[in-house]
């Protein structure tokens, strides 16, 4: 598309999270060895999105959603490190949707939503200067 559409700016968007069950429920399922909810699926997008950093990020086209999604704003019920909220499956730290950015689990609520939305224009206005400076 790049080649056909040299005068576009195209913008590599990784993979949103979901929130990931908690609490003794969550706590259960890992003591009798089976993973808690989303844990599998935020791994899967977590190798996804990996795979589009690694070809993107250092273009300056890489809207990362993921991470936005996973910043830590407070405290937060998953752990926090580096600022995103993780679990650990396979020995691997897998971002999660963070609880206080989401009202369903699945979606940004509005606080999610803003924080998304400044990561987004902060990529965009990144890519604007750089077509100014040419």
């Amino acid at each position: 598309l790049a080649r056909r559409h040299p005068a576009t700016n195209f913008v590599a968007v990784t993979v949103p999270l979901t929130t990931v069950q908690s609490g003794p429920k969550a706590w259960i399922k890992r003591a009798i060895g089976t993973m808690p909810s989303q844990y599998m699926e935020n791994a899967r997008r977590a190798e996804f999105n990996e795979r589009l950093r690694e070809r993107y990020q250092a273009t300056g086209r890489l809207f990362d959603l993921a991470r936005a999604e996973s910043t830590a704003m407070g405290e937060a019920s998953n752990e926090t490190s580096g600022g995103c909220c993780l679990v650990h499956v396979g020995g691997m730290a897998v971002e999660t949707l963070n609880p206080e950015l989401s009202s369903d689990g699945g979606h940004l609520n509005e606080q999610g939503q803003k924080l998304a939305a400044t990561a987004l224009l902060h990529v965009l206005g990144s890519l604007a200067s750089r077509q100014v400076a040419r």
